[in-house]
C-alpha cells in the first residue's frame, strides 16, 4: 500500500496534469520521440503553433512591452501564447510547479479593458506574463518546495516582488521548480521529479536551485522569470540554459514574506532576482524593479533609486582564473582565456586576481558553517508530518550538528573579517571596474553532477552585485580533451576533472560572470553589457 507521501505525490503531480487544457495537449503525431534530445526548438518547428504566436514568443520583452502599451498586440495574446508554450515546456521537460492558466487569462483580459477604457497601461509590465520561482508566495497557490508535507497549504498573501509585479502589470501564469529547500545545484525532488534541460534532455543538468526558470526560459516558454539566489541559484541554471542573470545585493530588490524553509538565517540572505532571455531584457527588468520603489514593498530594502552610469572609453577589469579550489575544466578555461584576449584587443585593461587555498577554504568553511548552523532540523521538521524520505542529496543537512549562539557570533566575526579582506584588496588593484570570472568550472556538467557552486558562492557571502551571461564560447568535444598532467587544486578538483566528459557536454554554453561592488548593479549591468556585446561581435568577425 502506498504511503502518505506517496499518495501526496500522485495527487499533486495528477492535479498539475489536469491543469493543462486538453487542447494544448501535445498530439502523438508532433511528440519528440523520447530519444531526442534536443526539444529546444519545438516552438519554431514543430507545426504545433501559428505564425502569430512564434511571433510574440521569439520576441524580447523590451520588443513586447511598448507593443502592449500601445495595444499592438493584446495582453490576451500574449498570455494565451506564453500559457500554451509553458503547457509545451511541461510535457517536454517538467519545469513546472503551479499552473493557472485561466486566472491568467482572466487578468490579461482585465488589463486589455482597463487600457482600451483608460488609455493607460497599469504600469511598466503591463500585460506581460512573468514565470515566478516556486518559494515565492502567489496567493492561493502552493509554495511546497518539492516537500510533500507542504502541499495543500496555500499561500494567504502575496509576497512582496510578487506584489510589486502585479502593481506594475504583469500577469503571473506558472510557478518553477526546484530543488528540495532550494538546498542544491540540481533541480529535482520527490514532489515533481526532475527538471530536464531543453536543450539535452538525456544528460545535461539545468542547475539549481532556480532550475524550472531557467528551463523554462531556455525552451522559449517564459518571456522573463523571477528566481532566487543563495549560493548560485540564479547564476547557476541561467549559466545551464545559456540566458542572463543579476544576483543583486541585499536590500536592492524585495525579497519579504517569501517561502524560507530556514527563516531566520539572515546571516547570508537570499536575494531574488530577474532571469532573461537577453541583455537588453535583463537591464529592463531590472530597472524596471527598482522603479517599482521596492522599499514601499519591503523594509529590509534600501530607499535608492535607479542610476544610471555612462560606459567608459575603456574598462579595468580583473581576471580570476580560478577559484583557489577548482580549476575550470578545459573548454571554460579555453573560453575564458579567449575572452581575456579579446577585450585586450579592444583596448580593455585585465589584470589578474589570485585567490589563496587558504582564503577560499576559510569563506567555504564559514559559508557551510552558517548554511549547516541548525543542525538540519528544519529538514527533519518538513519531512517529519507525512514521513517522506530525506531526498537525495540532503543528508550532509541531517548529518550536520547545529550551531550554539557563541559558535554563530564567532561565525560571524570570522565573515565580517573575510568581507573586510576582500574590500581591502579589490582596494589594492588601483581603481578597477569589477571581476571576471567563469560561473561556474563546468560548461553544463551531466545531471547530477553540478556539485561546486564556489565560483558564486563566494559572492553571497560578500553581497557583492554578480551577473551571469553567455560567453558566446561552446564546448569543442574535438578540442577540449581532458587535461594532461593536470596539478589539481584540491581533492575536489581532481574528481571534477576526472569526471569531465568532453563528448557529454559537447556543444554547450560557456557562461560568465561580472562582479561590481556592494550595491553598485547599475554599473554592474553596463560592464557586463560591454563586454557581452564586445565577446559577440568578435565572435561574427
Amino acid at each position: 500500500m502506498p504511503s502518505v507521501w506517496e499518495n501526496i505525490v500522485k495527487a499533486k503531480r495528477d492535479s498539475l496534469e489536469k491543469a493543462i487544457p486538453t487542447e494544448w495537449i501535445l498530439p502523438s503525431s508532433i511528440l519528440p520521440p523520447l530519444e531526442q534530445a534536443d526539444v529546444s526548438t519545438f516552438i519554431a518547428e514543430s507545426g504545433w503553433f501559428s505564425d502569430a504566436e512564434k511571433e510574440i514568443l521569439s520576441s524580447s520583452v523590451t520588443d513586447l512591452l511598448p507593443r502592449l502599451a500601445s495595444r499592438q498586440v493584446s495582453a490576451v495574446e500574449v498570455t494565451k501564447a506564453y500559457c500554451k508554450s509553458a503547457a509545451a515546456a511541461q510535457q517536454l521537460i517538467n519545469p513546472l510547479t503551479e499552473i493557472f492558466f485561466d486566472e491568467a487569462l482572466e487578468m490579461a483580459k482585465t488589463l486589455d479593458e482597463e487600457l482600451q477604457l483608460t488609455g493607460k497601461p497599469k504600469g511598466l509590465l503591463h500585460g506581460l506574463p512573468i514565470s515566478i520561482k516556486d518559494n515565492f508566495h502567489i496567493q492561493g497557490k502552493d509554495a511546497t518546495q518539492g516537500f510533500t508535507s507542504l502541499v495543500g497549504k496555500p499561500a494567504e498573501y502575496h509576497c512582496s516582488i510578487v506584489q510589486a509585479l502585479i502593481d506594475a502589470g504583469a500577469v503571473l501564469y506558472v510557478k518553477t521548480n526546484v530543488p528540495p529547500g532550494m538546498k542544491r545545484a540540481e533541480t529535482e525532488n520527490t514532489l515533481f521529479g526532475k527538471t530536464l534541460n531543453p536543450f539535452n534532455r538525456h544528460s545535461w543538468s539545468v542547475g539549481g536551485s532556480s532550475g524550472g526558470e531557467g528551463a523554462l526560459l531556455g525552451f522559449g516558454g517564459s518571456p522573463l522569470g523571477i528566481g532566487s539566489d543563495i549560493g548560485g541559484s540564479l547564476r547557476i541554471p541561467t549559466s545551464c540554459a545559456g540566458i542572463f542573470t543579476l544576483r543583486p545585493c541585499v536590500g536592492r530588490f524585495p525579497m519579504s514574506k517569501t517561502s524560507v524553509l530556514t527563516a531566520g538565517q539572515d546571516s547570508i540572505m537570499a536575494v531574488p532576482g530577474p532571469m532573461a532571455r537577453t541583455m537588453e531584457d535583463l537591464i529592463l527588468a531590472s530597472r524596471i524593479i527598482i522603479q517599482q520603489s521596492p522599499w514601499k514593498y519591503d523594509p529590509q530594502c534600501v530607499p535608492l533609486p535607479w542610476k544610471p552610469v555612462d560606459p567608459p572609453t575603456r574598462l579595468k577589469l580583473a581576471v580570476m582564473w580560478d577559484d583557489g579550489m577548482v580549476t575550470p575544466t578545459p573548454p571554460v578555461r579555453r573560453a575564458l582565456q579567449g575572452a581575456v584576449h579579446t577585450l585586450r584587443d579592444a583596448g580593455h585593461e585585465i589584470v589578474d586576481w589570485k585567490i589563496s587555498p587558504e582564503e577560499i577554504q576559510e569563506l567555504v568553511e564559514v559559508a557551510f558553517g552558517i548554511f549547516l548552523s541548525d543542525g538540519g532540523q528544519w529538514l527533519r521538521k518538513v519531512l517529519e508530518p507525512t514521513s517522506e524520505p530525506i531526498p537525495s542529496g540532503l543528508s550532509w543537512h541531517d548529518k550536520s550538528s547545529p550551531k550554539t549562539i557563541f559558535e554563530m557570533h564567532e561565525l560571524h566575526v570570522m565573515r565580517d573579517k573575510i568581507r573586510m579582506e576582500w574590500f581591502a584588496k579589490w582596494d589594492s588593484f588601483k581603481e578597477i571596474d569589477g571581476i571576471l570570472l567563469p560561473t561556474s568550472p563546468y560548461s553544463i556538467p551531466e545531471h547530477g553532477n553540478f556539485t561546486h557552486v564556489v565560483y558564486t558562492l563566494m559572492f553571497n557571502l560578500l553581497d557583492w552585485p554578480a551577473t551571469s551571461f553567455p560567453s558566446g564560447y561552446y564546448t569543442n568535444a574535438e578540442i577540449d580533451g581532458p587535461y594532461v598532467n593536470h596539478a589539481p587544486l584540491s581533492e575536489t578538483d581532481k574528481k571534477i576533472q576526472r569526471d569531465y566528459n568532453p563528448i557529454l557536454s559537447d556543444k554547450a554554453p560557456i557562461s560568465f560572470q561580472i562582479v561590481g561592488r556592494k550595491m553598485q548593479e547599475e554599473k554592474t549591468l553596463m560592464m557586463t553589457d560591454i563586454v557581452y556585446r564586445t565577446l559577440k561581435e568578435a565572435s561574427k568577425a
